[in-house]
């Protein structure tokens, strides 16, 4: 059971860092594929316990830049899970990563640059909270995250979450 709660901890800090920017609609329909070196298990560099939480990243099966992450369990089966899309806008990469909810004010996607430090390690930045509104639609969001994308004071640089990748797929 512990495990399990640690799992959801993992999760939700995915999804929910520091309360990053989060919109209604996802960046785009998913324009940045995947690559293989990006697909099976990542552990949070921030873990130091003897047994860390460990996500699994994995193709969806269903659209280019799709993805889901999964918190596994103590038995390697996936706990909690989450629906990934990857963009590309201008020569960066951005995550949206969907929560739902039941509370429209906490349903949606949260926004996060993605950084590929090596294929063994990479880092989620995410965005400010509030700032766009968050019904912004798609077209909007890639127009402004193209504009301001390179403005440092739009990311939450004090809660990058980092992750190292755990042997093969």
């Amino acid at each position: 059971m512990q495990k399990f709660v640690l799992g959801v901890i993992v999760l939700l800090t995915i999804c929910f860092m520091g309360c990053p920017m989060q919109t209604k609609k996802s960046i785009d329909g998913g324009s940045y594929k995947i690559p293989e070196w990006l697909l099976g298990k990542w552990v949070d560099q921030a873990d130091t316990s003897a047994n860390p939480i460990v996500c699994r990243i994995k193709h969806d099966g269903k659209k280019t830049g799709h993805a889901i992450v999964e918190v596994l369990d103590s038995a390697g089966k996936g706990a909690e899970s989450s629906a990934l899309i990857f963009s590309t806008v201008g020569d960066n990469i951005f995550v949206s990563a969907f929560e739902d909810s039941n509370d429209e004010y906490d349903a949606g996607y949260y926004l996060y640059k993605f950084n590929k430090k090596s294929e063994k390690e990479i880092e989620l930045i995410p965005l400010k909270e509030e700032i766009v509104d968050a019904k912004i639609t798609q077209d909007s969001l890639k127009s402004w995250l193209l504009h301001n994308m390179n403005d440092s004071t739009i990311y939450d640089y004090s809660d990058i979450s980092k992750y190292s990748k755990m042997g093969k797929k």
